[in-house]
């Protein structure tokens, strides 16, 4: 689930209402109802997509990408936060990490420059057309957290993105 969150750029919401449906290994992309019912594609890595399809295959998910205890329930928020604070503590972060701290690195992990702004270009459908449309990403990620970023370095290390 962190991974799904950082490396697509997901919001909490946004994970917690993914659907198996949503993930496309054929255009390696992951769809997304994102606020305002507003349909958006992101990018989905090969090493995150057989992760995926080992979960998959191990919990065979009803109607949530991921679900609570309950079949078809829907996983819950805090159990997220709780996974990411594990997380945090097996990579040895000592610090307050937050799900949406995630999102905000995703564009500067694509830049892969460490700078402050990032500008980057990628392809995304336009959904009133079903088109790819090309479109500039822009973020404003300040780098003061070293906890983030070794929470970062952490994920890539254990699902190799």
């Amino acid at each position: 689930m962190i991974s799904l969150v950082y490396s697509a750029g997901l919001r909490r919401s946004e994970l917690l209402n993914l659907t198996p449906q949503d993930i496309n290994s054929e255009t390696m992309s992951v769809r997304i109802m994102g606020k305002g019912k507003k349909c958006r594609y992101s990018l989905l890595s090969p090493k995150l997509l057989e992760e995926l399809r080992h979960y998959f295959r191990e919990y065979r998910p009803q109607k949530w990408l991921f679900e609570g205890e309950t079949p078809g329930e829907q996983y819950s928020a805090s159990a997220l936060v709780k996974v990411l604070k594990e997380a945090a503590h097996r990579a040895g972060i000592k610090h307050r990490v937050h799900v949406h701290m995630l999102r905000h690195s995703f564009a500067t992990h694509l830049a892969g420059t460490g700078e402050q702004t990032c500008t980057r270009y990628r392809n995304c459908w336009d959904t009133t057309t079903s088109r790819p449309q090309p479109f500039i990403f822009m973020c404003q990620v300040p780098i003061k957290q070293k906890s983030l970023i070794l929470l970062i370095h952490w994920i890539i290390r254990e699902v190799q993105l």
